[in-house]
């Protein structure tokens, strides 16, 4: 299970639940959740073109639904997504993840400067890094 599974498990408990879910893949956005599903595609820092096309896709969504608020436990293409959400006002939750011992992950790094709530899961990583938050295992 992903992390993000794991943590969408708990939102029944959550105050809102969510009304849309971004995949990076087609057959993801698929899954049985209620609400509107999307998928922007995959990129990498190997493949800028597809970056590109990433965040046009994100962007075009975002213009769309007008997301309040975006919560994502992150990668590349997330992170261009929370990037045209934060443009157009969405605040940004980002949850770095539990494999980052060490040091933020390239996409959190990206993501920080204008996240709104950045979770680590380290307690390490918050005494490095300031202006995140490590409040337990989230995921």
């Amino acid at each position: 299970m992903s992390e993000l599974e794991a943590l969408l498990s708990y939102s029944d408990l959550w105050p809102a639940k969510p009304t849309h879910y971004i995949s990076t893949l087609e057959e993801l956005s698929d899954e049985n959740r209620d609400g509107k599903k999307f998928a922007i595609g995959e990129c990498n820092r190997q493949t800028p073109f597809a970056c590109v096309k990433v965040f046009l896709n994100a962007l075009r969504i975002v213009w769309r639904e007008r997301p309040q608020v975006i919560l994502t436990t992150g990668s590349l293409p997330l992170a261009l997504f929370c990037l045209a959400g934060r443009l157009l006002g969405a605040r940004v939750i980002w949850i770095d993840s539990i494999s980052q011992v060490d040091e933020l992950s390239m996409s959190g790094k990206l993501v920080k400067p204008f996240a709104s709530l950045f979770f680590v899961q380290w307690p390490e990583l918050a005494e490095r890094h300031p202006g995140t938050v490590y409040a337990g295992e989230l995921v």
